[in-house]
């Protein structure tokens, strides 16, 4: 398949397809022929974002905490008095 490392990394980052097209050198056309639609416009870069946010979460130092207290206060519905 054309290049598809490099354009799922891309589309992790919310790359539009046309600017991956031009990247890896093909014809928007080509890409969609290519690869599975719902391939490119899938949620990788959430789930990304979210295993990477788990992993400095349940980490060590600073960081760790300020990941977990981000973690909590959006998905866990926490707030500061909570804490």
């Amino acid at each position: 398949m054309v290049h598809r490392r490099q354009v799922e990394a891309l589309a992790g980052y919310r790359v539009p397809e046309p600017d991956i097209a031009g990247l890896i050198g093909i014809d928007p056309k080509t890409l969609r022929k290519n690869i599975d639609r719902n391939f490119i416009t899938s949620d990788q870069g959430q789930r990304q974002v979210a295993e990477n946010l788990f992993r400095k979460a349940t980490g060590e130092g600073r960081e760790a905490v300020t990941a977990a207290i981000f973690s909590l206060k959006s998905r866990a519905r926490c707030r500061e008095a909570m804490l």
